[in-house]
């Protein structure tokens, strides 16, 4: 306390002016104030809120995965960061304030910022009007990309099982490197790689690597999909059974085992239901279609549709094939304006 102050606080004998005293008490005086002031104006600014990105963020009541368990929050909850007062925390935690007010640690991993979550809401509505192309599940536990390629941002390693929903297919080049100038081997080359963009039961959609996933088509059809590429298929109708039910007609999508044709897929077949057992009344070979594939109801008749890529990168051929009898294709096909990339 400046001697001034403790004059007028206790009596203290004061040796300087009256004049230097209150100078001195104002300076004291605007001092506090400024302090007062910035501390007010760091209380108001808090950190970005963060969101969950996993299926399950387990929250503790000490920055240790041993501590005591709060709360696992779902895909898409709100947090606030909070700050720790100088404390250090381990690598790879935050402190968050949950929106009840309890305060925990989680690992930072799970969370991400707004940027990250309209990324994820960009992808969900991307999906919205194509219909789900095949079913499957991770064969082994696989990383969830916000893009496809080896670079996207990672959103969790889903654990082997995880089920999903696919509605496109990417492909991607990574860089391969060879031998150096001068010794022996192969040169650099670009090697293509294979995407699913995949919808999760939570409802998160993202890229996950072609090698680490299967589908799972319709078991009816296993006879037929069997040891086969399947890449899509659609109901085409429902063909009632009386007591037993009814049971579906497919179209389904299929892809030449180690061939690179450029496309998604380069056979499409027909299985109709005969009252016994499926049959294939329609198939055809050497398409190069792109997903998706669409059945499309009008009144009786059933259209089934796909694009295939044309010269012009910014364009599609829309082929149309009638079904039931008789399979045939609309023609002439269309010119759509479409952008695909690499396939």
């Amino acid at each position: 306390m400046s001697q001034a102050i403790r004059a007028v606080c206790f009596g203290i004998p004061r040796r300087r002016s009256a004049a230097r005293t209150v100078a001195s008490l104002l300076a004291a005086a605007l001092l506090a104030s400024c302090s007062l002031e910035l501390g007010k104006d760091k209380a108001a600014t808090p950190k970005a809120p963060l969101f969950v990105v996993v299926s399950k963020a387990d929250i503790y009541e000490a920055p240790d995965r041993f501590s005591r368990s709060l709360d696992s929050l779902r895909y898409g909850v709100k947090v606030q960061e909070e700050e720790t007062g100088g404390k250090a925390l381990p690598e790879g935690w935050v402190a968050v304030l949950l929106e009840d007010g309890r305060r925990g640690y989680a690992k930072r991993s799970m969370f991400a910022d707004a940027t990250v979550m309209v990324v994820l809401d960009e992808l969900a509505k991307s999906v919205q009007d194509i219909p789900v192309q095949a079913m499957g599940h991770a064969k082994v536990a696989t990383f969830l990309r916000l893009a496809p390629g080896r670079d996207g941002q990672t959103l969790e390693k889903l654990p082997r099982g995880t089920t999903f929903e696919m509605f496109e297919r990417a492909a991607t080049l990574r860089t391969a490197k060879g031998a150096v100038d001068g010794e022996d081997g192969p040169p650099e080359s670009a090697v293509k790689e294979i995407w699913y963009k995949v919808r999760l039961e939570d409802g998160r959609v993202g890229y996950c690597y072609t090698s680490n996933v299967e589908f799972d088509p319709p078991v009816a059809l296993s006879e037929y999909t069997r040891q086969r590429r399947t890449v899509a298929w659609q109901v085409l109708r429902s063909v009632p059974m009386g007591d037993l039910g009814s049971v579906n007609e497919y179209v389904v999508a299929y892809a030449s085992i180690g061939e690179d044709f450029g496309a998604d897929f380069n056979r499409i077949e027909v299985y109709t239901w005969d009252g016994g057992r499926y049959q294939t009344p329609f198939a055809k070979s050497g398409v190069r279609g792109l997903l998706p594939l669409r059945v499309e109801t009008q009144g009786a008749d059933i259209f089934i549709t796909w694009d295939e890529p044309t010269t012009t990168p910014s364009s599609v051929t829309r082929r149309r094939f009638h079904f039931p009898f008789p399979y045939k294709e609309l023609g002439p096909s269309s010119r759509v304006e479409r952008v695909i990339g690499l396939h």
